[in-house]
């Protein structure tokens, strides 16, 4: 009897499968995402991918083109492979002019952030039952990442038959990592005086269209890996910039001396340099690992009348300090992808500011956007990364469980 429900249970799973790929307007049979961390520093990431078409809406609508974007101060692009191999087996190689460099639109009218770039390949010979072909790497200079991180959702919009993930490291190195939401630890061999780790996973299904999804897909499955020794090393990197020291300028000082005297209490002076920064500067919602981790100075950001997040957060933050209202600049990180053991700053993707005020109440307000009611009241399921100089390890709000 045992083996009879066995045997339905095996089956459910490869028919619910086999209907996932009906279903689809495309399928990836392979994915192949390799880094490498050479010793002087740099890094190499090395992609690859070949995609089934199953439908005319995939390519008319969804896969038709595939966008790279590149930092070019400090990363170069090569192009290894592009063509499309027809239903009829026709090889269709992708012309020259099918490679076209634009801006990014998150980094539309920002002057500070013009030389990031967005290579749109177009692929040609697109037809149900075609394969995508695209092998591409990405070299990134000693510097712009402060180590060999990797923080990525494992399904696509699409099925996938199988995805690997291969790091390349100096044999001098260890990495740390974890997975979420999925099982499965990964191949370890040495290869040209590397170390090598390899996942490969199998039949993964596509990423859910439904609405009211978890925020994040915290629910996916999910890999987690950084060659730093643990959080406390990358996090030093990024808070010693200069940006986190939070000056002033004279125009901003008297900024601070106009909103104090209008508004006596802290709370009401707090809500004020919330609205001066939300409204008055624009918001560029520009990823931190597009811009090599660094933040501008808040006197740039308020000289240009924008700014990524984290810079409107550090000079919101600027400014109540300047104003002798206690402030922290924070990230907010949910809970599952907090850990202290694993340098990984790509998980720093939401910023704010913590305000601890006079009568012993924290306030967490954005810089983006005013609030209706205090930012902590939805903050279940978040820690709260403090984001500060001074301390010698990172260490999160005490509102927070360790």
């Amino acid at each position: 009897m045992k083996k009879i429900i066995f045997a339905i249970y095996c089956l459910s799973i490869v028919s619910l499968t086999i209907a996932q790929t009906e279903k689809a307007d495309a399928e990836y049979q392979s994915i192949l995402k390799e880094y490498t961390l050479h010793q002087d520093g740099s890094i190499d990431f090395h992609y690859s991918k070949q995609l089934k078409l199953l439908s005319h809406y995939a390519f008319h609508r969804l896969y038709g083109e595939t966008f790279i974007i590149t930092n070019t101060d400090f990363q170069t692009l090569k192009i290894n492979e592009a063509y499309t191999i027809m239903a009829d087996g026709k090889k269709v190689v992708t012309p020259d002019n099918a490679f076209n460099e634009v801006l990014p639109r998150f980094a539309n009218n920002a002057p500070a952030y013009n030389h990031i770039r967005e290579l749109v390949v177009t692929h040609t010979g697109l037809e149900v039952g075609a394969v995508i072909h695209l092998d591409y790497t990405i070299h990134s200079e000693k510097g712009y990442f402060p180590a060999l991180m990797f923080d990525e959702v494992l399904i696509e919009s699409s099925p996938v038959q199988e995805l690997v993930v291969k790091v390349n490291l100096p044999a001098s190195k260890k990495l740390n990592y974890k997975l979420l939401n999925t099982s499965g630890e990964p191949s370890i061999s040495t290869e040209n005086g590397q170390q090598v780790y390899t996942w490969t996973f199998n039949n993964l299904p596509a990423s859910s269209k439904e609405d009211h999804q978890v925020s994040g897909h915290l629910d996916a499955p999910r890999l987690v890996f950084s060659s730093a020794e643990d959080l406390n090393s990358v996090y030093h990197t990024f808070v010693s910039q200069d940006a986190f020291q939070l000056e002033t300028s004279t125009q901003m000082n008297a900024l601070v001396e106009e909103v104090i005297s209008e508004n006596p209490d802290q709370l009401s002076a707090a809500l004020a340099f919330q609205k001066i920064v939300s409204n008055n500067l624009s918001n560029l919602n520009i990823p931190l690992e597009y811009t090599a981790f660094i933040c501008r100075s808040p006197i740039e950001t308020w000289n240009s009348n924008q700014g990524t997040e984290p810079e409107k957060v550090l000079l919101l933050s600027a400014l109540l300090q300047k104003a002798n209202i206690t402030a922290t600049p924070v990230t907010i990180i949910p809970k599952p992808l907090f850990d202290k053991k694993i340098g990984d700053l790509l998980s720093f993707q939401k910023f704010a500011v913590m305000l601890d005020l006079e009568n012993d109440d924290n306030v967490l307000l954005s810089a983006n956007q005013t609030d209706d009611q205090n930012l902590l009241f939805s903050m279940a399921g978040q820690s709260l990364l403090k984001l500060d100089p001074n301390l010698k390890s990172p260490a999160l709000f005490s509102i927070e469980k360790e």
